[in-house]
């Protein structure tokens, strides 16, 4: 994603920027996933551009500060401040391995029958709904 005062129509056009932020990769999941997209979409020479940072809140903030011309992010934070940015351009999923969320049941919830309608509601059609709406799959 850009700043407001930045448009642009497509990731390659990051290339011309002189900062762009990205989360972390050796503390953050995302960050992971941009090196994998900058290696695999053959955009090396970014990388002597990138400001890592500690996760995707700090990028969102360098971004709408102006700090940066651009970031990485993942989808949830776009869908959820979609109205702060001037571009968000949506990466090919084929250049990068997915990230999974997961819920599990804890031992400590023993046989609580509001555990399991927890873990059945997150299996719901409705939380699919909810998830995909907030930019989950």
């Amino acid at each position: 994603m850009t700043p407001k005062n930045i448009k642009i129509n497509d990731v390659s056009e990051i290339a011309k920027f002189d900062k762009i932020a990205m989360p972390d990769p050796k503390k953050a999941i995302y960050g992971i996933r941009t090196n994998e997209f900058l290696q695999n979409a053959k955009m090396d020479g970014v990388k002597d551009k990138i400001l890592a940072v500690a996760g995707v809140p700090q990028v969102v903030a360098y971004v709408i500060n102006g700090e940066v011309q651009a970031g990485f992010i993942n989808s949830t934070e776009a869908v959820a401040k979609k109205d702060e940015f001037g571009s968000i351009i949506y990466i090919d999923e084929s250049l990068y391995s997915p990230a999974f969320i997961g819920i599990a049941r804890l031992s400590a919830c023993g046989e609580q029958a509001l555990c399991e309608k927890v873990m059945e509601e997150f299996k719901s059609d409705r939380s699919k709904e909810i998830f995909s709406k907030f930019g989950l799959k």
